[in-house]
């Protein structure tokens, strides 16, 4: 049933998503796992128009291109990185610039 969930994800198919995750959550007996199903339905509906391949949209897709870029797919893994290098001086930088404009007392 997996395998058909992803295949109707995959090709767009919001009937079939619907249809699947319906029996899924029908053959489905453990309380935890029906709410995960239910959270994830939910999520996935939710978000539905973000679903497709970008190479499908654009008219030129270059040579080699792939799926999403390391910021895209790894944008939390990514931000804990530079948050720990010290790359994040969004607090440090408003107060600079409040010193520098605000007038002097």
């Amino acid at each position: 049933m997996k395998t058909n969930i992803k295949k109707a994800i995959e090709a767009h198919n919001h009937d079939q998503f619907i249809l699947w995750m319906e029996t899924y959550e029908r053959t489905e007996d453990d309380p935890k796992k029906l709410k995960r199903l239910s959270d994830f339905k939910t999520y996935i509906l939710n978000h539905w128009h973000r679903y497709f391949d970008w190479r499908d949209k654009v008219a030129h897709v270059p040579d080699g291109a792939r799926t999403l870029g390391a910021m895209e797919s790894n944008q939390r893994r990514v931000s804990y990185q530079m948050k720990k290098r010290g790359m994040y001086g969004a607090s440090r930088c408003i107060s600079d610039g409040e010193a520098s404009s605000s007038p002097r007392k």
